[in-house]
C-alpha cells in the first residue's frame, strides 16, 4: 500500500474578548491565549488609486481567448492533477499574453501634462505629482485573474495597485520578488484585471520599464464572486451525498471558540511555475509582548515540490472569509497584504508542518492570533475545524467544473488512538500526528494546513488528510480517519518563532549533546582545573566506541584531556504516572570544580548543576528534574 497526500485520500496500507493573550500555566505543556489584531500604522500606506482605465474609459490593451480554446492542454493537465489527487489542490493556469506589453518610460515623459497612449496603455501625470502608466487585460470566462510583472526596472518606491471588473483595488509594491526577480500581483474578480504603476514625484527624471506577460487565470470561483447561495443547504444531513456545512450555521453553543477560529483562519492563494494553488491555514499568537506577528500554521505538503521563493512572493491571503447568513445568501472577505515568509517546512513523516510570517503592512484589523497548546491530545477528545474546501456548494447540484473556493466551512471529529484506519506502516505515526474520527460535516482540497482545535479555540494540529484503504466518500464517516500533524511534535520547529526566550531546537555540536527524544534536551557545561587564577574548559563530547554515539539518552564529557573521560549524563524519560517527569542522572570520576546545564528546548526551562573543586563529585539522580512532559 502506498501513501498519498491527498486531501480527499490518504491511501493506507466563550467570547473571545474575555480571553486574554497570556500564557497558560500547565506543568506539562506550552500554551498561549490568542490576541486580537490592533489596527496597523496607515501612515505608510498608499494614497488612493487614480483608476486611470475607468477614468478615461480605456478599452483592454490586450483581449486574450477564452481558456477552453486557447489552454485547453493546460485545463486538462490541472483537472488531471486534481482528479489523481496530487496536492496542493492546482486552481489556476498561467497563461502568456500575445504581444506581451513592455512599457517604456524615458526621462522626458515626466514633462507629461495631463494623459496620453503609450506602450500599449495610458500614461498621465496625477496631482501629486507622479508618473503613472495603466493598463488592462481581459480574459473572457476567467474567474479570477492575476497579473505578472517581468523585468521590473522600477524606483523601490513605486506604488502598484490591481483592481477588477467590480471589486475594490489592492495596493502592493515591489518587496516581494519571484525566484527570477518577478512580482505577482494580487488577485481580482472577475474576467478583467486593471494594473496601474505609480512613480513617485521624488523620482521624477527617473526612466523605467517592467514587462507585462503572464497572467494566473483562476478557473474556479471563489464564492465571493456569486451574487448568492440560493438554495444551498444549511447543515448537512446524516447520509448526504454532500456533508460540507458551512460555518456560519453554527454558534457558541456548538463550538464555544468559533468567533476566535473565524479570526484566525485563512484561505491562501500561491504561484508557482505549474499554476495557482490553495490550501488553508491559521494565525497563531507568539510569546513577544511586543510585537504582534502574523505567523501562519500550515501543512508542509501545502508547498511540496514547488519554488519556496515564488511562493513567498505570491502568497495572496483571504481573512474572515466567510458566508453570510444560514442558509447563506452570500458572503465577505477581507484580502490582506501579498507576500509572505517561509520560515519552516518540515514534510511528513515530521509532523508535516509549515510556519510563514505573513506580510503585515496594513493587514486587517480585527483577525484573531490563535491561542495554541503543546498539552497532549489524548482519546476520545472533540476537536473543531474551520476549513475553506475546493468543492461543491452543499444542497445544489454538482458537474464538472462546479466546484468553487467556498468560504468556511465547520467539521467536528473525535480522538481516536486505536483507529480502524491506521498510516503507521507508512511513517504516519500517533506520536506525530492526531488520529481522529468525523462526526459532523467535511474536508476536502483547499482544507488542507487548516488549524484542528480543542472546544474553546486553542489550536493543537493542522490538517494532513485522511487515512483510508482506497478512494471513499467523503461523507462516509466509518471508512477513514483524519489525519492532523501534532503542535506538540512540531514545537521544537516552531518555538524559535513563537517563543524565541525558549532558545530553539537544541544543535549538537563537540560541546553539546541533545539527548532525550528527538533530542529535545540540551547538555553542556564548563570545568575549571586546579591553576591559579584557574582556567576554565568547556565539556567536551568524548568520542566513544571510535565516535559512535552508543546512546539517546546518555552522554560522556571529558574536561582537559580526550582520553580522560570525566562526566557520564543521562536524561530518562519517567513520564508515565506517578512520576510525570523527565529525570536527570550524572556521576563523574573527578574532584574538580564543574557545572552542567541541562536545557528542555520546548519549555526553555534549565537546571544547571554545579560541583566544588576538592571532594569527589556526588553523584546526581534528580527525579524531579522536569517536569515538562510529553
Amino acid at each position: 500500500m502506498s501513501r498519498r497526500f491527498d486531501f480527499r485520500t490518504l491511501a493506507v496500507a466563550g467570547a473571545l474578548a474575555a480571553v486574554l493573550a497570556a500564557p497558560i500555566a500547565a506543568a506539562d505543556s506550552i500554551s498561549i491565549g490568542p490576541e486580537i489584531l490592533a489596527p496597523t500604522s496607515t501612515e505608510s500606506l498608499p494614497l488612493p488609486v487614480m483608476r486611470l482605465a475607468e477614468s478615461l474609459s480605456i478599452e483592454p490593451a490586450r483581449r486574450m481567448v477564452a481558456a477552453e480554446e486557447g489552454a485547453r492542454d493546460q485545463l486538462e493537465a490541472l483537472r488531471e492533477w486534481n482528479r489523481s489527487g496530487k496536492l496542493p489542490t492546482r486552481v489556476a493556469i498561467h497563461r502568456q499574453v500575445a504581444s506581451p506589453l513592455a512599457p517604456r518610460i524615458l526621462a522626458a515623459d515626466w514633462s507629461l501634462r495631463g494623459s496620453k497612449a503609450h506602450d500599449g496603455g495610458w500614461l498621465a501625470s496625477s496631482p501629486r505629482g507622479a508618473l503613472v502608466w495603466g493598463a488592462a487585460i481581459e480574459v473572457p470566462e476567467a474567474r479570477a485573474l492575476r497579473v505578472r510583472l517581468d523585468e521590473v526596472r522600477l524606483p523601490e518606491g513605486t506604488r502598484l495597485w490591481v483592481y477588477g471588473t467590480f471589486d475594490q483595488a489592492y495596493y502592493f509594491d515591489l518587496s516581494h520578488r519571484t525566484s527570477e526577480g518577478s512580482v505577482w500581483s494580487p488577485m481580482v474578480l472577475g474576467d478583467r484585471i486593471h494594473l496601474e504603476v505609480e512613480v513617485p514625484d521624488a523620482y521624477r527624471g527617473t526612466a523605467f520599464s517592467f514587462d507585462l506577460g503572464e497572467v494566473s487565470e483562476y478557473l474556479v470561483a471563489p464564492a465571493g464572486a456569486l451574487p448568492s447561495f440560493g438554495g444551498a443547504a444549511a447543515a448537512p444531513e446524516s447520509g448526504a451525498e454532500n456533508c460540507l456545512a458551512f460555518g456560519s450555521c453554527f454558534d457558541a453553543a456548538d463550538y464555544p471558540g468559533i468567533e476566535a477560529a473565524r479570526g484566525y483562519v485563512v484561505q491562501q492563494f500561491f504561484e508557482d511555475g505549474g499554476g495557482g494553488y490553495i490550501c488553508s491555514g491559521g494565525l497563531l499568537n507568539d510569546f513577544d509582548p511586543a510585537t504582534q506577528k502574523p505567523w501562519m500554521l500550515t501543512a508542509a505538503h501545502c508547498y511540496d515540490g514547488l519554488n519556496i521563493a515564488d511562493v513567498e512572493s505570491s502568497i495572496d491571503p483571504w481573512y474572515r472569509y466567510v458566508a453570510t447568513g444560514c442558509p447563506p445568501t452570500g458572503s465577505t472577505l477581507l484580502q490582506g497584504p501579498i507576500g509572505g515568509d517561509v520560515v519552516v517546512v518540515r514534510p511528513a513523516p515530521d509532523p508535516d508542518v509549515a510556519l510563514v510570517l505573513m506580510n503585515s503592512t496594513g493587514i486587517p484589523a480585527g483577525l484573531v492570533l490563535g491561542g495554541w497548546s503543546t498539552a497532549h491530545v489524548g482519546n476520545n477528545e472533540v476537536l473543531h475545524r474551520i476549513s475553506h474546501p475546493y468543492a461543491c456548494i452543499p444542497g445544489l447540484s454538482c458537474g464538472a467544473g462546479d466546484e468553487i473556493i467556498l468560504p468556511q466551512m465547520y467539521s467536528r471529529h473525535t480522538t481516536d488512538t486505536t483507529p480502524t484506519y491506521d498510516c503507521t506502516a507508512v511513517g504516519i505515526g500517533q506520536a506525530e500526528f492526531i488520529y481522529s474520527t468525523t462526526t459532523l460535516g467535511t474536508t476536502a482540497g483547499g482544507s488542507s494546513g487548516s488549524p484542528v482545535a480543542r472546544s474553546d479555540g486553542t489550536i493543537v494540529g493542522q490538517l494532513l488528510g485522511k487515512c483510508q484503504a482506497g478512494n471513499t466518500d467523503d461523507c462516509a464517516y466509518s471508512m477513514f480517519n483524519m489525519l492532523d500533524g501534532r503542535l506538540e511534535a512540531s514545537y521544537s520547529f516552531l518555538a524559535p518563532y513563537l517563543n524565541p526566550s525558549a532558545g530553539g531546537p537544541c544543535v549538537p555540536s563537540a560541546t553539546v549533546a541533545c539527548l532525550g527524544s528527538g533530542g529535545r534536551f540540551k547538555v553542556e557545561g564548563f570545568a575549571f582545573d586546579f591553576q591559579t587564577p584557574p582556567n576554565q574548559y568547556a565539556m567536551t563530547i568524548a568520542q566513544v566506541n571510535g565516535g559512535e554515539n552508543l546512546s539517546d539518552d546518555s552522554a560522556v564529557f571529558w574536561f582537559f584531556e580526550a582520553d580522560n573521560w570525566e562526566l557520564l549524563i543521562k536524561v530518562i524519560d519517567a513520564c508515565s504516572p506517578p512520576f510525570n517527569a523527565y529525570w536527570v542522572y550524572y556521576a563523574a570520576t573527578t574532584n574538580v570544580e564543574f557545572h552542567v546545564t541541562v536545557t528542555d528546548t520546548l519549555s526553555g526551562l534549565s537546571k544547571t548543576y554545579d560541583s566544588v573543586a576538592g571532594p569527589p563529585a556526588p553523584a546526581v539522580t534528580d527525579t524531579n528534574a522536569f517536569a515538562t512532559c510529553p
